[in-house]
């Protein structure tokens, strides 16, 4: 990955604004298309969201880097595995029940994997750039 990184702790809910503001103008300064800045500002946001509510302390680090074929966001807490999303079986109860956070990121970007190393659970988003996007 190229450039320099980007980070940004979240604290409290009410710092995702703060992320989605900071992440938005570091992507527009790496020349990231405006179709996916969008799609990764409301993934990130989702998954960020997730990691606060599973952390016990209620902080989630984002960090991310980009080069000329993606950009890779990392959301990361001290809180449990998140199990992988669960398949709708009822329209009835999808619509009305919360969760669907995990199901929106997988739809906006090409891919989100989790895993846990030192007793913290990683969230990695990848989106590819665009061809005709500079680095």
């Amino acid at each position: 990955m190229n450039g320099d990184p980007y980070r940004f702790v979240i604290r409290a809910f009410a710092d995702l604004r703060g992320l989605r503001s900071t992440l938005r103008a570091w992507l527009h300064t790496h020349g990231v298309e405006t179709q996916s800045i969008e799609d990764l500002l409301v993934a990130v946001s989702e998954v960020a969201t997730n990691g606060i509510e599973a952390s016990a302390d209620r902080v989630a680090e984002v960090e991310a880097a980009t080069d000329a074929l993606q950009v890779r966001v990392v959301v990361t807490n001290e809180g449990p595995w998140v199990p992988e999303a669960r398949p709708p079986t009822d329209e009835r109860v999808v619509l009305r029940e919360r969760g669907r956070g995990l199901d929106i990121a997988r739809a906006l970007v090409d891919s989100v994997s989790f895993s846990r190393i030192d007793n913290r659970t990683r969230a990695t988003l990848v989106k590819r750039r665009d061809q005709s996007d500079p680095a």
